[in-house]
């Protein structure tokens, strides 16, 4: 499949995002990856803009720009696993770029980083032409990538088997439909350990809402309320600013206190997560208190 991907000159385009009907993201840029259907219906392509770098793009919708796709990827990794004691066993929904394995892979107490994303075009196109992406995740033995449905795939799984589960999902569209339902939310619980934490996008607190809320009350209705909290990451990526991250533990209380003192020395390199990234994407504004929280 990888020679479907060969490397075309192109000249500047304009690119609008999708994702909204009355209000888009356009940028001017080079089409590395001029867009195509995958046998997975999805439409995918990559972009490389002068100051933001690649951008991988599925149905019309950003995914990640090079700029600043740290800040999503460190926290959707270094948050978690300082939420939990002594993680063992991970597993990554979607995922496919191994943005999120390759923080994932400095960790030596980990023992298995399972990474289940049914389209393998996304992992290959960004192995072939942004590879530090993913990194040592690439070849990492402790990842397992699994090109299936994520839906069977966990339904499948052993019950209290996962420390941490990183649903690292596009928007609610396309084969990543079934992946929203309390049915999928609940499969999620099962496989959790007891203390473990679960990570999902949720969507931007400003232009998605009914979104966000959405998400929050399904995960409370399974993890309870008093289990289930919410990280806000600023970014420029996600046209809207700051994207909520919705956080939960199993059989426990939400805590943004860290489980073990957090040492960055052996995590490097990082571009944004620290101790006091750690607290300040977990900090609740006036703003998010009264919207998703009263």
């Amino acid at each position: 499949m990888m020679n479907t991907f060969r490397l075309r000159k192109s000249r500047k385009k304009k690119f609008r995002e999708s994702l909204y009907t009355d209000i888009s993201l356009g940028l001017t840029c080079e089409a590395i990856v001029p867009e195509f259907r995958t046998p997975f219906g999805q439409k995918l392509a990559l972009y490389r803009h002068d100051k933001l770098g690649h951008i991988l793009v599925l149905d019309g919708n950003i995914q990640w720009m090079e700029k600043d796709e740290a800040i999503y990827h460190e926290t959707m990794a270094h948050w978690p696993m300082h939420s939990v004691a002594e993680p063992q066993r991970v597993l990554i929904v979607g995922g496919g770029d191994l943005g999120v394995a390759r923080e994932l892979v400095k960790y030596p107490m980990l023992e298995e980083i399972d990474v289940v994303d049914i389209d393998p075009c996304v992992r290959e196109v960004t192995l072939m032409y942004v590879p530090h992406i993913a990194g040592h995740a690439a070849t990492d033995p402790r990842v397992n990538k699994y090109d299936v449905d994520a839906a069977r795939f966990i339904k499948e799984a052993v019950s209290s088997h996962y420390d941490i589960v990183v649903l690292d999902t596009t928007d609610e569209v396309n084969v990543a439909t079934p992946l929203f339902g309390e049915k999928f939310q609940s499969e999620v619980y099962r496989v959790l350990t007891k203390g473990g934490v679960m990570v999902r996008v949720a969507g931007s607190v400003f232009l998605q809402e009914d979104e966000v809320k959405k998400t929050l009350e399904l995960v409370r209705s399974i993890f309870s309320r008093i289990s289930t909290g919410m990280l806000t990451l600023p970014t420029m990526m996600y046209l809207g600013c700051f994207f909520g991250i919705v956080v939960a533990v199993k059989e426990g209380i939400w805590s943004s206190i860290p489980t073990r003192r957090i040492s960055v020395s052996g995590l490097l390199p990082l571009s944004w997560y620290d101790a006091r990234w750690h607290a300040f994407v977990a900090e609740r504004p006036p703003y998010i208190q009264k919207t998703f929280f009263s």
